[in-house]
């Protein structure tokens, strides 16, 4: 462990925002502190773990718990589950041009219209927002997806068209990914040294809190992608609802393992230091009633569960009332979502 007691981007001392945390996921012995800055709302965990002991954070087939899950399709058993399957995949063929799995030109038709409904289309694409690119007319471009997990996304993405590439530093799980066919580099990006202007698409999701030097990681992004590439980035957000409400008990704060928690201008101005240029922000709500039960449940126990909890009384109201903080222009989405292109 070292001091690591000033803001990485603002250069100013941190304000002591919670004492004594404990992991509430795996165990992990030992208590743990979270700095905040003042100007741009990021916080970070002092003293600052050194690289041999985070990998003692994570054990086993450990995932993020943002990690990129697809659905394989409702089951057979629920009423209405092959028409809402059928749905999905109309609009996958037609609004974001997956036309050659069509079966039928009909289908393209009716799934460019189905999509032009925004609940119809999260729904169809499992909520992975900007995650699900439009299609490209190219069997050889790339996603490469850092921190893939299990490999839910990369396999989805495979099925799409794409070739794909996993990122995992985790052996376990990089294990299971190879299992399902995708290719995975087990370590960093950075050691993965892959060729300069290689990747076509890039993602981030529940990585970047995770990362000691996000900006050394984010410049080999700029590095390996295409001109005109993109990057996506989910990320939790440290002024999220769910924060506000449970504070230290909040789900995403998940210590020791996330090092850092961005606020919407705390990872802009991580961004104005990068290689990019042109970047969106926006916070999302897909989280909104997992953060809750899982907030509720640390609250009342002092931990959570890896394999998921039941769903807790009061989580419907509280993802509306966040829902509605979002549409008003508050920044209160449990994620971060972060678009950036090189040019």
């Amino acid at each position: 462990m070292k001091e690591f007691s000033r803001c990485m981007l603002c250069a100013i001392p941190g304000k002591q925002l919670y004492e004594g945390l404990i992991d509430r996921l795996l165990g992990v012995p030992g208590t743990f502190n979270l700095k905040r800055c003042q100007s741009c709302g990021l916080l970070w965990l002092d003293p600052m773990p050194i690289a041999p002991d985070i990998l003692k954070y994570y054990e086993g087939n450990y995932v993020s718990c943002g990690d990129k899950t697809v659905s394989e399709g409702a089951s057979k058993r629920r009423l209405f589950a092959g028409l809402r399957d059928f749905v999905r995949a109309l609009i996958i063929y037609g609004y974001y041009g997956y036309q050659h799995l069509a079966k039928r030109k009909v289908y393209v038709i009716m799934g460019r219209v189905l999509g032009l409904w925004p609940f119809l289309r999260s729904r169809a694409i499992y909520g992975l927002g900007e995650l699900l690119p439009f299609y490209q007319d190219n069997p050889q471009a790339l996603i490469v997806d850092v921190g893939c997990g299990r490999g839910d996304y990369l396999k989805l993405m495979r099925d799409l068209g794409w070739k794909v590439l996993g990122i995992e530093l985790n052996p376990v799980v990089a294990n299971i990914t190879r299992n399902k066919g995708i290719p995975v580099f087990q370590g960093t990006l950075n050691d993965a040294k892959l060729t300069e202007g290689s990747a076509d698409f890039v993602t981030l999701s529940h990585v970047i809190e995770h990362l000691p030097e996000p900006l050394m990681v984010i410049d080999e992004v700029f590095r390996i992608l295409k001109n005109c590439g993109k990057l996506v980035i989910h990320t939790p957000n440290a002024q999220s609802l769910c924060h506000q409400v449970f504070r230290k008990n909040s789900y995403h704060l998940d210590p020791p393992r996330h090092l850092f928690i961005f606020s919407p201008k705390s990872i802009k101005l991580l961004f104005e230091r990068s290689k990019f240029k042109k970047f969106t922000i926006k916070t999302l709500t897909r989280a909104a009633r997992t953060s809750f039960d899982n907030s509720v449940v640390i609250a009342r126990e002092g931990k959570s569960y890896i394999g998921g909890i039941k769903p807790q009384k009061g989580r419907f109201i509280f993802a509306l009332r966040e829902s509605m903080l979002c549409h008003l222009g508050k920044p209160r989405g449990e994620e971060i979502e972060l678009v950036a292109q090189k040019f």
